[in-house]
C-alpha cells in the first residue's frame, strides 16, 4: 500500500508506469506536485511524460518549471521543445 503523503512514492510510482506505457502516469505526478508543489524532478517527470504522449505545449511548461527550479535539465530536451537557452 502506497503512503499517500509521500511526494517520493507518486513520483517512483508514476515513473514505472512511464517506463511500461502503463495508463495513469500523468495522474501519480500530479499528486507528488500536490504535495510538493516545488518538486523539481516531479516537474522534469511530468514534462517527459507528456512530451511522449507529443503534448509539446504542456511539456515545455513542465520541463521549463522544472529549469527555474533549478533541475539539471539535459540540452537536448531544452532543444527538442525550443525552449531558450538557460
Amino acid at each position: 500500500r502506497m503512503d499517500r503523503f509521500n511526494k517520493n512514492a507518486f513520483l517512483q510510482y508514476g515513473r514505472l508506469k512511464i517506463v511500461r506505457s502503463e495508463k495513469g502516469a500523468g495522474i501519480y505526478l500530479k499528486k507528488a506536485l500536490l504535495l510538493d508543489p516545488d518538486f523539481k524532478e516531479a516537474w522534469y517527470n511530468l514534462g517527459l511524460y507528456y512530451l511522449g504522449q507529443s503534448r509539446d505545449k504542456p511539456a515545455a511548461k513542465c520541463i521549463e518549471k522544472a529549469r527555474k527550479l533549478k533541475y539539471p535539465v539535459p540540452e537536448f530536451i531544452s532543444s527538442i521543445l525550443k525552449l531558450p537557452a538557460d
